[in-house]
């Protein structure tokens, strides 16, 4: 098929691009394939899509692909812009000072001004980004639309510093406009009670108050938001990874799991980078379900997905996959360890991050009793966020959990190992900050163990043990270097020391994975790892050798 007319294109491109209706956008170009036939100067479409492949789904890899195909000079103004825009979410410098500098003579003013306020967005001029945008205003007017697209877009970033957008909205009062835009922008800026919108048929509301719930810590109100979204189709990547992440947190959300994530498998691109991330959190699901089957086969139909280069997207979701994978092989060779909770096994509640897996429906025995454990994950949580429990949504998830706890139970954590990470956590706080080492541990081991004593200390319960952090089995370098490689692992040692000590002071017991994972070097002695951080399964037939008891 033909490419349409131009001015057909130009304002259908124009109309859904203003109005931020970026996912019918994508619709619209999606099945856009490169045609040979044709000059590349004309395939609008193409351009079109990479730049959302890139703006909206964060697919660098296929947004590649496409735009090696263009030349420097460009002499269509759509082309140009969406080629300029998505090199623009790369954070190519390089290529935005070339196409910056080549521009066709026929631009329209608003294109130049969006890409002018994008880039002091993501280039940290938020000062001067606020002195454009008021030159483009006019007086007693609102910013036009594709302002207020702009800042949306450019300040969605840990990063942005938003006080002077703050200052100048109160200003104007934009809070009073209805626009859809202005009321968002409002939203992000904290300018209005999102308690007073009226998020119905309005998608890009329901989504702002579904990511400031959820920064709120209101965890189940933000899931129901997050699911209102859904059905309206106006996701983007970032958007439907709270979504995924969130449900799969939380325990009210695991019944229809699978179906969300199937509804985003037929809503994403068909690439390997994207489908590939999102299928990730069915296999964990699958996991968690005791459907080993099932996360087998997600395993097979997406290998591939653990070749591509470890982008800061993916990269966690590669290491769940290839976790996830040894998982698998561990359960074919060793299925006896998944048999059926027999009468004589009490039920152990784990609860944590990745490492949890490995304790998810397998038996064993410690403490004088056989146990069939079950594994309540929270995606990414770790002790900061239970030493600071306002910080993240983490805190608010693991109480989600707590309020099904049974009396008599019998409980385990497995967090902290994501703390004591070389690139994260307690040491980088210590190499950026400045702060003393011993301060950060207390803080943070402190504030963890004493969140969970005060939140447990009316359930009754059985017994309640904490898993240690295992020595490191992944290379310290490349991204992993801590620069000091000694200091780094008497960290970890001073972590687990820390941990045990206040354990012991509740009357809990202590998992030293640390002692059954130790090398002479300071490293894992490889004999209980399944990768580069993570335990085997097999690991926990031995766990009452390990375990210190109160």
């Amino acid at each position: 098929m033909k490419n349409p007319p131009l001015d057909v294109q130009h304002s259908t491109f124009v109309d859904l691009f203003k109005t931020y209706r970026w996912n019918e956008l994508y619709e619209s170009v999606k099945f856009t394939q490169y045609d040979p036939a044709t000059s590349i100067q004309n395939q609008h479409d193409l351009a079109i899509k990479a730049m959302l492949l890139v703006a909206w789904w964060s697919d660098s890899i296929s947004a590649k692909e496409i735009l090696r195909l263009y030349p420097p000079i460009i002499k269509e103004p759509i082309i140009h812009f969406v080629l300029t825009y998505a090199y623009m979410c790369l954070g190519d410098k390089e290529k935005i000072k070339l196409y910056l500098s080549k521009k066709p003579k026929n631009y329209p003013k608003w294109m130049e001004s969006y890409l002018d306020i994008e880039f002091c967005g993501r280039s940290l001029q938020f000062e001067k980004q606020i002195n454009l945008v008021q030159k483009l205003t006019s007086k007693n007017q609102y910013p036009q639309d594709y302002i207020k697209i702009s800042l949306l877009q450019s300040l969605e970033h840990q990063k942005a510093d938003i006080t002077f957008l703050q200052t100048f909205l109160s200003e104007i009062n934009l809070s009073e406009d209805t626009n859809s835009l202005s009321i968002a922008l409002c939203m992000r800026c904290g300018l209005i009670n999102i308690d007073d919108i009226d998020t119905n048929s309005l998608p890009l509301l329901t989504e702002k108050k579904a990511s400031i719930l959820l920064l709120r810590n209101k965890c189940t109100e933000s899931l129901k938001e997050f699911d209102s979204l859904a059905n309206t189709k106006y996701l983007d990547i970032f958007s439907m990874n709270k979504w995924l992440s969130l449900a799969i947190s939380l325990p009210q959300a695991k019944e229809y799991y699978l179906q969300r994530v199937n509804f985003a498998l037929n809503l994403v691109p068909n690439s390997l980078f994207i489908q590939g991330t999102i299928a990730s959190y069915a296999m964990i699901f699958a996991w968690l379900s005791g459907d080993y089957n099932l996360a087998y086969g997600i395993v097979t139909k997406y290998h591939q997905y653990k070749e591509l280069p470890r982008t800061d997207f993916i990269k966690n979701a590669i290491i769940f996959f290839n976790y996830i994978l040894h998982l698998c092989v561990s359960w074919q060779y060793n299925r006896t360890l998944y048999d059926n909770k027999l009468p004589n096994h009490k039920e152990l509640n784990a609860f944590g991050e990745s490492h949890s897996l490995s304790l998810s429906n397998i038996n064993f025995f410690m403490n004088t009793d056989n146990f069939h454990a079950n594994s309540n994950f929270i995606m990414g949580i770790k002790m900061y966020h239970l030493s600071n429990p306002s910080s993240s949504y983490h805190a608010a998830c693991l109480l989600e959990h707590f309020k099904f706890i049974k009396p008599n139970t019998d409980i385990m954590f497995t967090i902290g190992e994501i703390d004591t990470r070389p690139d994260e956590g307690i040491w980088q706080v210590h190499l950026k900050k400045e702060k003393n080492l011993d301060e950060i541990i207390d803080n943070t081991v402190g504030g963890y163990i004493g969140f969970l004593h005060e939140n447990l200390k009316d359930k009754n319960l059985s017994s309640v043990t904490i898993q240690g952090i295992p020595a490191p089995n992944y290379a310290l370098e490349g991204d992993k270097d801590p620069k000091d490689k000694e200091g780094f692992l008497n960290m970890i040692k001073q972590v687990n020391e820390k941990l045990q000590e206040l354990t012991l002071e509740k009357g809990w017991n202590f998992l030293d994975v640390y002692s059954a994972t130790l090398g002479e070097d300071g490293k894992s002695n490889k004999k209980w790892h399944i990768d580069g951080y993570h335990l085997q399964p097999l690991f926990y037939t031995e766990a009452d050798k390990w375990l210190v008891r109160a």
